[in-house]
């Protein structure tokens, strides 16, 4: 499966582990543990640690329903602007 990315921020539960929300252009977003690298990359995350936005609880996490609403309507908001760029491009 390909994944574009359109964002990445760090997420840190209630025990203090590092994730990175992954948010994609098609598909579900994801929690990825983060394993403190400069250079990380989600495709040496074993998918089954991978956390889907669709069933988190947010009771568990250091942030809410509506901080993540707002970043997907940003990150929403960016692909459409690179999008208009790049068809204008044309």
């Amino acid at each position: 499966m390909s994944i574009l990315l359109k964002m990445k921020r760090i997420i840190t539960d209630k025990q203090g582990n590092e994730y990175v929300l992954l948010l994609t252009v098609v598909g579900n977003n994801y929690l990825v543990p983060y394993d403190g690298r400069k250079y990380w990359e989600h495709h040496f995350i074993p998918k089954n640690t991978w956390v889907s936005m669709s069933t988190i609880d947010y009771d568990k996490f250091n942030f809410t329903q509506e901080e993540y609403d707002a970043i997907v309507k940003e990150s929403d908001k960016k692909h459409v602007e690179i999008l208009a760029k790049y068809h204008a491009s044309f």
